[in-house]
Parts: C-alpha cells; sequence; structure tokens
C-alpha cells in the first residue's frame, strides 16, 4: 500500500493543546458505536466521520488525535464482506499504523439461523489478532463451531489469548461446537473483568457437546468480576453450567458436568452474577438439579445477584418451578450481599405471590452475611 503524504506544514502552526480541543468539538458532534449498538446511519454520524477524515487530512499535527477517535471504535459489519476483508489484510501490512489506536472491536458476522453466511470472520482471526490494544470486544453471530479443531488451536485461541487488554467481553448468538471450545477461548483472556452471553450455545456438536476432555480443566480469568448468561437458546444454559464447575465427577472417560455444582472456577474476584433459567424451568425435573449446580459458597467477594427473567405469569407452564428456585439460591451464598434484583414477568401483582417471599426473608434474615444487604430491588414489564 503507498504511502499517502502529509500535507508540508509552512508558518506558524496552532498550539498542539488548541488541535486537539479542535477535533475533541467535531468528536462531540454525533454519536459513537458502542459494544451493544445497532449499525448507526444517521446524518450526525456520517459528518462526525467525514470531519474526522478530513482532519486527519490537514497535517501531521492533526493526525494522531483524530485517529484517535477515528478508530477507536471499529465496527465491522455483517453486510459489507469486502470492507471487512480489507480491514483484515491492511492489519497485516508493515505500513499498517491504525492498530494502536483501536479500543473497541464490535464485529458482526453475516450469520442467520436461516443461512450460513460469508462467515470471513473465521479466516481473519489471524489478522485480527494483531489488534492488542482492544479493551472491549462484542463479537454477533460468529460461527466458531464451524472452525476444524487445528484451526482453532492455531488461529482461534492465540486470537483471544492476543487480547490481552480486553476488560469487556460481549458474546452474543455465537456458537461453539463444544464447551471446552468456549472454555478454552475465554481462559487465555487474562484481563477480563466483565463477561455477557447472551443467547450462545456452546453445545452444537450433539455427540461432543455435553462432555469435556479429562485433563485438568483450565483456570478462568482471575480478574472476572461480573458475569451475565441467559438462556434463551435450547441446550445452551445446560452447557454453561457445566462450564463453569471445575471439579466434576468422572464417567465414560470424560467429566460429566451434571454433577457438578457452580464453585470456585468463577474466581475469587466474582462480584456482580446476573443469570436467567428459562429453558431450565421448563424441564422436568431440571429445576433440582439445578439448584444443585449452584453453589456460590466459594464466592467469597459476591456482592450483587440479580435473577433476569423470571416469568411468573400465565400462560408460562414452568411458572411455578421458577418461582420456586430463587431461595434456594439464596441459601447457597455466604458472601457479604450489597443488593438483590428480580426483574420478573407479570400479568398482575398477584403472580408476585409465587415467589415464597417469607422463605427469601427468613434466609435474608438467618444469615450473618445478609447483614449489609443494602437493596432489594423488583422491576417488572409495566404491568
Amino acid at each position: 500500500m503507498p504511502s499517502i503524504a502529509m500535507p508540508a506544514e509552512h508558518g506558524p502552526t496552532l498550539p498542539n493543546e488548541i488541535v486537539d480541543a479542535i477535533i475533541d468539538q467535531v468528536h462531540a458532534l454525533g454519536p459513537e458505536m458502542s459494544e451493544c449498538s445497532a449499525p448507526c446511519e444517521a446524518s450526525d454520524y456520517r459528518v462526525r466521520r467525514e470531519t474526522l477524515g478530513a482532519c486527519a487530512l490537514t497535517s501531521r499535527s492533526w493526525l494522531p488525535r483524530s485517529r484517535y477517535y477515528l478508530f477507536r471504535t471499529v465496527h465491522l459489519l455483517p453486510n459489507d464482506s469486502d470492507r471487512c476483508t480489507a480491514f483484515s489484510s491492511l492489519l497485516s501490512s508493515p505500513l499498517c499504523t491504525l492498530i494502536a489506536y483501536v479500543r473497541t472491536l464490535i464485529i458482526r458476522e453475516a450469520y442467520g439461523f436461516a443461512g450460513m453466511g460469508a462467515l470471513w470472520f473465521n479466516d481473519a482471526l489471524p489478522q485480527l489478532s494483531a489488534l492488542t490494544n482492544v479493551q472491549t470486544l462484542a463479537i454477533f453471530g460468529a460461527r466458531f463451531d464451524r472452525i476444524r479443531p487445528d484451526h482453532w488451536s492455531s488461529a482461534g485461541i492465540p486470537f483471544f489469548a492476543h487480547m490481552k487488554s480486553v476488560t469487556d467481553l460481549y458474546l452474543t448468538g455465537c456458537q461453539f461446537r463444544t464447551p471446552d471450545q468456549c472454555l478454552d477461548a475465554l481462559s487465555v483472556c487474562e484481563s477480563l473483568e466483565n463477561l455477557v452471553m447472551r443467547r450462545t450455545s456452546l453445545d452444537m456438536d450433539l455427540l461432543l457437546g455435553f462432555q469435556l476432555r479429562l485433563e485438568p480443566l483450565p483456570r478462568p480469568p482471575l480478574r472476572l468480576a461480573s458475569l451475565s448468561l441467559d438462556s434463551h437458546r435450547m441446550g445452551n444454559y445446560d452447557a454453561i453450567l457445566r462450564w463453569i464447575g471445575q471439579t466434576p465427577g468422572t464417567r465414560h472417560g470424560h467429566r460429566d458436568y451434571r454433577r457438578r455444582p457452580i464453585s470456585a472456577a468463577t474466581g475469587l474476584s466474582l462480584e456482580s452474577l446476573e443469570f436467567t433459567v428459562v429453558d431450565v424451568a421448563d424441564d422436568y425435573g431440571m429445576l433440582d438439579t439445578f439448584c444443585h449446580y449452584v453453589d456460590l459458597q466459594h464466592n467469597t467477594s459476591l456482592q450483587s445477584i440479580t435473577f433476569d427473567q423470571l416469568i411468573i405469569c400465565e400462560p408460562y407452564g414452568g411458572r411455578f418451578e421458577m418461582s420456586r428456585y430463587v431461595p434456594g439460591v439464596l441459601k447457597t451464598i455466604n458472601s457479604p450481599m450489597k443488593e438483590i434484583t428480580f426483574r420478573v414477568q407479570i400479568n398482575t401483582p398477584q403472580d408476585l405471590d409465587l415467589i415464597d417471599w417469607n422463605e427469601v426473608i427468613s434466609t435474608i434474615k438467618g444469615a450473618e452475611n445478609w447483614t449489609s444487604l443494602e437493596n432489594i430491588v423488583v422491576s417488572g414489564n409495566g404491568r
């Protein structure tokens, strides 16, 4: 790629402080992408990008600050695979000078459940590994399950390992072949503090999805303080519960996670836990097993727990089972708690009676670790 000649600077120039202030004002013209936002096509967003580009071409002294905002957030869209491929190729060029500026990387794979899409992301993993300064990584719709095991070892795991600065990781609608594949990726994100997994399947391989290898499991990130999981896809929550385990029993030469409680695998650093059990409560006999999984006695730093998507209204058939597991989970906590949040879906206020509030209150009053409780939040769907 030929280098771009910058305009020569003649005569007096503006002080760097003034240049930075001007570019800061340009940045404030429009919105910036976030890890959860949809692609923004608003005119003020385009004006901001175009004006920052013009600033970058003004002179060499304007280039660093302009690039800081231009490339701080990189959003690779699923409907422009040519642009995504060109960007990944640019990263491997010795003339590329934008790598250090990228702090937020948002990747949306061109995948829908009805079609496979282009899947450019899997091929671009080696090039994207160069973005070692990324702090927030959001991946939507990735088909990691379609990566061959040898390619996953040589490109997939190194991609996550090179993201040494990532503190916030969002996986939405992604698919892994087995829990092992996901666990290998998460465990090498050494700076990870906040993990959010939405509608992500860990057991796409029906033969291997319910088993893990026999050798010791890799340790989770030591700084992981916030964990948010949901169960809005069949098999998803079951797989995640097995992933969190660390010392399961043995069955048929593999580690069987159906016997394993949630324990120290999430580390002593875990402060906030949010999860849903929509699919679990639909399975007869699964609720008692689920309550056995949830054992938070090793998470001595836990301060906040959120029960999301508590559907306790008609016509949801699992509403009675759903409400019953809440006290059981609270009894497993022995860390100094500050907040409990219940996000419920109800038709009438009377639906709240399905939760055994007497047992909840008895649990809170009966243990010393609950004396630090500051807030109990019950939020609903506005009904």
